[in-house]
């Protein structure tokens, strides 16, 4: 449990000056430390006597900068067989932030016959498959997303091309 300890303190003067703007002031609110406010507590329990060797547990202050942030998980979605000449659409949208925030997303072909992504920032870019002249070429596609504080892991994606029938 924290407490919160404001402390108002008035001003009061006294050295004989009389000015409307200097009497009545007030110091504004000020918040304690957590530290101070611990020892503030040790020395009241010590003062009342407190001889228990019980600690209290004061949960560690985090702030925004300090949270432990979950990376976001990077889907590629299903390996998929086509026919050579086809458009290949690849997929990330099962892909997703635990804090729900917004992803970039990029896509790297990592093997098989190079091909032309229309757009590799997209979450479902295509592509036309290439002819191929054995059966069951294998292009691989790597998808890494951001949520613009952390990175995901790479997710990949097989395509299987096939010639005609």
């Amino acid at each position: 449990m924290s407490w919160i300890l404001l402390i108002a303190a008035i001003v009061s003067l006294c050295v004989g000056l009389s000015s409307p703007l200097i009497q009545g002031m007030v110091a504004p609110a000020i918040q304690t430390s957590l530290a101070q406010q611990q020892d503030d507590q040790q020395q009241d329990d010590q003062q009342q006597g407190d001889s228990s060797d019980e600690t209290s547990s004061v949960p560690p202050i985090s702030g925004p900068f300090e949270e432990a942030r979950e990376p976001p998980i990077a889907n590629a979605g299903p390996d998929q067989s086509v026919r050579m000449g086809a458009i290949v659409t690849l997929d990330g949208t099962e892909s997703f932030d635990r804090e729900g925030e917004p992803l970039a997303y990029s896509w790297t072909q990592t093997s098989g016959p190079e091909v032309t992504l229309n757009d590799p920032t997209s979450v479902r870019p295509n592509f036309t498959s290439p002819d191929v002249v054995r059966d069951n070429t294998t292009l691989t596609f790597s998808l890494e997303v951001n949520n613009g504080r952390r990175g995901s892991d790479a997710d990949t994606v097989s395509i299987i091309v096939m010639p005609p029938q």
